[in-house]
């Protein structure tokens, strides 16, 4: 262990019932006891985009030791473990109790607890028979944390789609991080998607860095009625969605994420992760984004920024920014010109403004962009032509529209969105279009 043990006497009676206990199910592996095993599939990535597939034996060491356990909690060293757990108060409130996060909660008895050690032991079996002091220590530090802390240490982890960069890591602070995908984690990917529909099976390997949070939750102790279920202290999709959010605001490309696994820091039987994912698979068509080493500070320093912006106030910049994402979710071209248009109306109108929309849009645009007045003509004359042809699609007209023609609004509408962040720290939207309409 790296620290000594809070409690010491309990360190010292489990460590003495995993010595017992172990050799009542190795001396039965020698004499001829079969572990019993599942068989699975293991995927070895190979080269680019190519994998293999192997069939392997997976021991089920839990199944061996419950074979076995009646003569393990006969043992002296069991009943000194649990009158330890019971005299403790802390641990004590860990044992038979639900026990686990607002989103995940499990039951646990001093048998989980304690044969979880032995099972750890019996997994590097029949390399070695002898009690590993190493694992151990590891082991119990892990348990003391979940036990003696009132927060659960967890790890996010989200595949970015289409996202590329010539560095390893690129560190964002307070356990944010956008990293290289390991290579086992492509194998793991690939495991779980035959029985998964979180990430189409053959979409895994052209995946290349992921968004890692490392975070901590509030642990939740006692059963807890469906109306007293707290909210998540931690909005993981929410804080990795602000992430995307600034990548997509920061510069062109498209970029996004499908799942979301939660990994947990401890490893003990009452902390478990999962998979969540939106309803549908989105794929994120258009080119590649790709941040690489001269923009990483400029981004940075982006993030921290645009970290502290509240992304549901004021209103209008919340549709503006909602509308801004669902366009990187459209197929369609004409689709994603309706939802920058949405976008741009929320930014530059009052609530309940009437009038000549085409014509306020495309002065009170042109005006926040810029100050030359050529510039300011030109944007005011684009604008013009995106709201025409807005207006054309949303009411039913056939019309073609381009890549270049869409990048373009996307474009005048990154700027806006960024220039709104900065001038609402002084003024509020309404004083920002005044401002437009009369300096």
């Amino acid at each position: 262990m790296s620290q000594k043990p809070i409690n010491r006497e309990f360190y010292q009676k489990v460590r003495a019932f995993v010595i017992s206990a172990l050799p009542i199910v190795t001396s039965s592996l020698q004499k001829g006891e079969q572990v019993p095993y599942l068989t699975e599939e293991k995927i070895t990535m190979e080269k680019e985009g190519s994998w293999s597939t192997t069939r392997v034996p997976q021991p089920l060491y839990f199944i061996l030791l419950e074979r076995h356990r009646k003569e393990i909690e006969s043992l002296p060293e069991y009943a000194a473990c649990m009158e330890a757990m019971q005299s403790d108060t802390t641990i004590s409130k860990h044992v038979d109790s639900l026990v686990g996060t607002s989103s995940q909660q499990i039951r646990r008895t001093s048998w989980d607890y304690l044969s979880y050690f032995v099972t750890k032991q019996l997994s590097q079996y029949p390399r070695r028979f002898e009690f590993d002091t190493m694992t151990f220590d590891r082991m119990y530090g892990d348990l003391e944390q979940f036990f003696y802390s009132d927060t659960i240490r967890l790890q996010a982890f989200s595949p970015l789609d289409n996202f590329a960069s010539d560095v390893d890591e690129i560190d964002l602070g307070d356990g944010l991080r956008i990293r290289r995908i390991t290579i086992s984690e492509l194998e793991e990917l690939l495991s779980q998607a035959k029985f998964s529909p979180h990430i189409p099976y053959f979409d895994i390997p052209r995946l290349r860095y992921a968004v890692e949070l490392t975070y901590q939750t509030k642990k939740m102790l006692g059963d807890m009625t469906f109306d007293k279920i707290p909210t998540p202290d931690v909005n993981v999709n929410e804080r990795l969605t602000k992430l995307v959010t600034a990548l997509r605001l920061f510069r062109r490309g498209s970029v996004g994420f499908n799942i979301i696994k939660t990994i947990p820091m401890l490893d003990v039987p009452a902390v478990f992760g999962g998979t969540s994912s939106g309803l549908v698979y989105r794929r994120f068509w258009g080119p590649p984004y790709a941040l690489n080493k001269p923009e990483e500070v400029k981004f940075r320093d982006f993030w921290q920024r645009f970290n502290k912006v509240d992304l549901g106030r004021p209103a209008p910049l919340s549709v503006a920014v909602r509308r801004f994402n669902y366009a990187y979710e459209r197929d369609k071209l004409e689709d994603k010109l309706v939802d920058y248009m949405v976008a741009f109306e929320a930014l530059f109108f009052k609530e309940g403004e009437v009038g000549e929309f085409r014509h306020k849009l495309s002065i009170r645009v042109a005006r926040f962009l810029t100050q030359q007045y050529n510039q300011r003509k030109q944007i005011a004359e684009r604008m013009s032509d995106f709201y025409d042809k807005r207006s054309a699609i949303v009411h039913g007209e056939t019309i073609d529209v381009s890549d270049e023609f869409v990048n373009a609004v996307e474009d005048y509408l990154r700027e806006s969105i960024k220039l709104f962040f900065e001038r609402l720290q002084t003024l509020n939207h309404n004083e920002i279009i005044d401002h437009l309409d009369l300096d």
